[in-house]
């Protein structure tokens, strides 16, 4: 099975080593053209809102990979903002939750979300990426 090719893949986690490595893997592997980075669920949502009446693929995401606990704001509260978008907004974004996280409780509340489409467990990897 071929990975699929995406214009623009956002990534959200307070980590920057994370951050790092999960680009070099994106980008080893070809998956997005464009990766827009952001180091707080605040700043991703003020991204979005800030373009969400943009034409160009490459700076709204087709795919958003989400970390659960970050400071101020943790995944859970971006999800809870994120679903205030319109819906023909959301309807163009797989959020997929990237989490260290393994608490049986994350993944139930993960699954609350109409917009989540799945619960990867750090690190990423190329299986995860195929699944996508």
């Amino acid at each position: 099975m071929s990975v699929h090719k995406y214009k623009c893949i956002m990534l959200i986690d307070d980590s920057e080593i994370d951050n790092m490595v999960n680009t070099h893997i994106l980008s080893k592997n070809n998956i997005a053209e464009h990766i827009v980075v952001q180091n707080s669920a605040t700043d991703a949502l003020e991204y979005l809102t800030k373009n969400i009446n943009s034409d160009d693929e490459h700076i709204l995401p087709q795919v958003i990979l989400l970390d659960i606990n970050m400071p101020i704001m943790n995944g859970f509260g971006f999800l809870v903002e994120f679903e205030n978008f319109p819906q023909k907004f959301i309807d163009k974004i797989q959020v997929i939750m990237l989490t260290s996280s393994v608490d049986p409780n994350d993944i139930r509340r993960s699954k609350e979300f109409t917009t989540v489409r799945s619960f990867i467990s750090k690190p990423l990897s190329l299986e995860h990426l195929n699944s996508i």
